[in-house]
């Protein structure tokens, strides 16, 4: 008896759909290997085929290293007037940064210097900047240094610097639309080692205070309100610095902007806007600064 073979016929259509498919997936994967990314920027679509990088904003988070004042201080950095990727002027996006964020005294003073034309390098033309919900915690300078400083100047500075041109900071109203209960922005200061926030990325430094004796206060005026503080020694003030008026029989009070300040001698006089009704811190013994 002789054997048969069969012949099995190949059913075409199963190649052309493989075919299809073969070639689809191809397609996809070539798009995605010429799409155009760039660290920080949001990518969008140039024409109906071709992605491009944002010229609207930078994100801040993806160029964190040590801390969130770093990482936009580097977002900062990269706007530039020449550059075919990067905007020469644009919004810093740093909402992707939330909760306790810590910044060390050495980043947060000069986190937007470069956001503008006077500390920029490449060119930049101004920046705005976004946060979020997010607690920012200013660390104290590192000892022996007892001020903030801009790097340049030589004087003690405040501890965040909005420089001449940037647009400003824009962040989230404390418990917007949720009864009081969402964050919001918030922005303080170390009070010392591991206070208010602990471990490696926490406090280290207690933010710098200069305290006086006062030698008396008094209060007039009620369309502004006008504390004028007398201090019996030379005090190292400067207008525009928040002082606190700290110490029995009124405990501890807000911190307000000094006005002026006039040295006559071995005393100082300083004057701060109050709100009305505080007449009764008459006789506090202590200026914080």
């Amino acid at each position: 008896m002789s054997s048969k073979v069969r012949c099995t016929r190949v059913r075409e259509s199963n190649f052309q759909v493989a075919a299809v498919v073969l070639i689809v997936l191809v397609a996809f994967s070539t798009t995605r290997a010429d799409g155009q990314y760039v660290q920080g920027e949001v990518t969008v679509g140039k024409n109906s085929t071709t992605p491009a990088p944002s010229q609207m904003l930078i994100d801040a988070t993806p160029f964190l290293v040590t801390d969130m004042c770093d990482a936009i201080n580097t977002a900062c950095s990269k706007l530039n007037a020449t550059s075919t990727t990067y905007p020469a002027g644009a919004t810093i996006d740093a909402r992707g940064f939330t909760g306790n964020q810590v910044c060390a005294a050495s980043n947060i003073t000069t986190m937007l210097f470069q956001c503008v034309p006077s500390g920029s390098s490449h060119g930049a033309t101004g920046g705005k900047l976004l946060l979020g919900e997010v607690n920012l915690y200013a660390d104290g300078p590192i000892p022996p240094a007892t001020s903030y400083t801009d790097g340049t100047s030589g004087v003690g500075t405040p501890a965040l610097i909005i420089p001449n041109n940037f647009w400003g900071i824009e962040g989230v109203s404390r418990g917007a639309g949720n009864a009081g209960t969402t964050n919001g922005t918030w922005l303080s200061v170390c009070t010392g080692n591991g206070t208010p926030i602990s471990g490696a990325n926490g406090c280290h430094n207690a933010f710098p205070q200069r305290k006086y004796v006062i030698g008396s206060t008094g209060v007039s005026g009620t369309n502004p309100t006008i504390m004028t503080i007398t201090i019996s020694s030379v005090v190292t003030a400067y207008v525009g610095e928040l002082a606190m008026v700290k110490g029995a029989p009124s405990g501890d009070n807000g911190s307000f902007a000094i006005q002026s300040t006039a040295s006559g001698g071995s005393s100082t006089l300083i004057t701060v806007v109050v709100p009305p009704g505080l007449a009764h811190v008459y006789c506090v013994p202590q200026i914080s600064l």
